[in-house]
């Protein structure tokens, strides 16, 4: 059985597509986890949070880089 072309170059396009949505989701979700920290801990005054929100951002960071290479691969 033969694919056709077309269906081949459709998968890849909705593939990186696929893979874009994914990354969008997973920045939305950082961004709202990060606020909620910075409004319910720290801005009350919990400031012995501020290390570990650094260090979550610097591991979003790091996560939506993968995201970007494995959707340009």
């Amino acid at each position: 059985m033969e694919v056709n072309k077309t269906y081949e170059r459709l998968n890849v396009v909705w593939d990186r597509i696929e893979k874009v949505i994914i990354l969008l989701v997973d920045a939305a979700l950082n961004y709202y986890f990060i606020r909620v920290v910075q409004k319910q801990l720290i801005k009350p005054g919990l400031t012995k949070y501020r290390p570990l929100v650094r260090f979550n951002l610097w591991m979003i960071i790091l996560s939506l880089a993968m995201d970007c290479l494995i959707i340009g691969k």
